[in-house]
């Protein structure tokens, strides 16, 4: 555990802290998979995944001060120590990281009901869900807006109109990402810059790169993680390569390039 943030909580730059609940794979779950980035400078970004798709996303900003009360509980928390307990099989689960200068720590994951009982944790929880509930206009409705204030939704797009093709480039070929990302300016990540629709490509666009390596490699295990996001994709060639990692084919190197082909095609990238 690094010092500085498990024993008191310092905001050094480069901050993010990231704000995970939910899985946008379970069927049963209905709000998905929610992503809350607060960054040291001020930006809020809020994005809602379903079915392997970003489908809403939100831009916002947070005060300094909002940050240093949240860095606060964490710290009485004992962040990221997290207290045995029991998590009911199907129960929404919490997870909080925190990216500050060189180190990057994150909590155990923590049953939603449970966390809102924990000294600090639910301090800190009832904060960050106010803040998704005020971004997201109550569109996220798992979560309550206990406190309002603490984020103001950006009157302007925070985040540079990554194209669907670039997007999914990033995904698809990592080893390109350092010269697409120039486009976008100093600093820029892919998985900040995404949202909308050129996050789902982005998704998708890493899922099938990993099918690639995966059968270059011959590694069952990097074409495995990709299955669940290209199963549950709303295009056809998505689930093809899915199909195609269940099925492994003598020609499945051939077959995948005709697929990515075809996918590239119908997401407009």
């Amino acid at each position: 555990m690094d010092a500085k943030l498990g024993m008191a909580m310092v905001i050094e730059e480069p901050f993010r802290l990231v704000y995970t609940f939910g899985d946008a794979y379970d069927p049963g779950n209905r709000h998905g998979s929610v992503v809350l980035q607060l960054f040291g400078d001020g930006r809020a970004l809020l994005d809602n995944a379903y079915g392997g798709a970003f489908t809403k996303s939100w831009d916002g900003l947070v005060e300094r001060g909002t940050l240093e009360r949240l860095a606060g509980h964490l710290e009485a928390a004992g962040f990221p120590r997290v207290e045995e307990h029991r998590i009911p099989v199907g129960a929404t689960l919490r997870v909080i990281l925190i990216q500050s200068g060189a180190s990057e720590v994150h909590n155990a994951p923590i049953a939603w009901t449970a966390g809102a009982e924990m000294v600090g944790y639910g301090e800190a929880f009832t904060m960050l869900d106010s803040m998704v509930a005020e971004l997201s206009e109550g569109a996220i409705r798992v979560v309550k807006l206990t406190e309002k204030g603490l984020a103001r939704r950006a009157e302007t797009p925070l985040r540079p109109r990554v194209t669907v093709a670039d997007a999914f480039e990033l995904g698809y070929a990592p080893e390109a990402a350092a010269h697409l990302l120039e486009k976008y300016g100093p600093g820029a990540r892919s998985e900040t810059l995404v949202s909308g629709l050129s996050a789902e490509a982005f998704g998708l666009g890493r899922a099938v790169g990993a099918v690639r390596r995966g059968l270059d490699a011959e590694n069952r295990d990097e074409t495995g993680r990709a299955f669940n996001l290209l199963r549950s994709s709303r295009h056809e060639a998505a689930r093809q390569i899915a199909e195609l990692i269940r099925q492994a084919p003598a020609d499945a190197a051939g077959r995948l390039e005709e697929l990515t082909h075809a996918l590239r095609r119908a997401i407009g990238a």
